[in-house]
């Protein structure tokens, strides 16, 4: 290995390690084959061409080439022929699922370092509930974000009461039979179109809950949201913060979009919304009501 790629490996290893990054940017100049192969022997796979905006047009450096490679796949290689190929992590022996296959895997496939959600067009990893609450807990600012645990339906359904305009978020299961809580967890098991996030103190206070409901895996797209913050953490700006990483953390799996609706009157929470980077999208009426559409888009794909 030269002195280069060593290094290089070095930094890559020392960005995920001890600087927390969850994907890493490479670019030069097409011209540049010897960075490039670099960028290839430290697991790098190539995102786009494009034009250094910078050169004159005319500058034959102008040509540039993208590459980029994620924490969590820079350890995964290609094993098998067509379209029964498998994505496998070779430190800790773990299969990935593929979702498709564009074209038949070939020859020079095999054991080739690869990263990213979309590999060159071969394949695509699954994204999915398990695949994404397996890289929690997510640990920030003293807070812990983990999946929702049986126990946390009990707890919810004990908070004290909203008082004020948050009257109508107060949890009907204070009032309804017990077994209905063992209903709505065997839901959230049964089901594949949710995330539940908890949110809480290091001291295992919890804070609020966090619902990404509605998702499309296939088109990687949450369709609906539902946040509640704990009634003695409003108004602290946590929710916005607690968001933001959530967001943040989502994307980093391989989302694409978020968007949700929310009362227009509800003004404090469209405020945090904004904070933590959504934006209106449209304006609807439902149930007399003014909504709005709010959404994100993953700004990495």
């Amino acid at each position: 290995m030269g002195y280069a790629t060593e290094g290089a490996k070095a930094c890559l290893e020392y960005g995920f390690n001890h600087l927390g990054f969850e994907k890493v940017y490479s670019f030069t100049s097409k011209l540049n084959i010897r960075s490039i192969n670099v960028m290839k022997k430290i697991g790098l796979v190539e995102e786009r061409e494009f034009n250094h905006p910078r050169l004159e047009e005319k500058d034959p450096l102008r040509p540039h080439v993208l590459y980029s490679i994620y924490k969590k796949l820079r350890n995964v290689f290609l094993y098998g022929i067509g379209k029964h190929a498998v994505l496998c992590n070779k430190r800790i022996k773990k299969l990935f699922c593929l979702r498709y296959f564009t074209q038949s895997v070939t020859q020079t496939h095999l054991d080739k370092p690869i990263n990213g959600i979309i590999v060159k067009g071969v394949a695509m990893i699954v994204l999915s509930r398990e695949s994404i609450t397996q890289e929690l807990p997510l640990e920030f600012n003293n807070l812990i974000i983990r999946e929702l645990e049986r126990a946390d339906i009990d707890n919810y359904a004990n908070w004290p009461m909203y008082q004020g305009y948050r009257k109508m978020f107060n949890s009907s299961l204070k009032s309804r039979p017990y077994c209905d809580r063992e209903k709505r967890w065997n839901n959230y098991l049964n089901g594949t179109s949710s995330v539940a996030f908890i949110l809480e103190s290091k001291s295992e206070k919890t804070l609020g809950q966090f619902f990404l409901l509605d998702i499309d895996w296939e088109t990687r797209s949450v369709g609906n949201m539902s946040i509640r913050l704990h009634p003695e953490y409003c108004d602290q700006g946590i929710g916005a913060m607690a968001l933001k990483k959530t967001v943040e953390f989502v994307f980093s799996q391989g989302m694409y979009s978020i968007e949700f609706d929310v009362l227009a009157s509800n003004i404090g929470a469209v405020k945090s919304y904004k904070k933590a980077g959504f934006s209106i999208k449209e304006e609807i009426e439902k149930d007399n009501a003014l909504f709005y559409i709010m959404s994100i888009r993953n700004q990495c794909v």
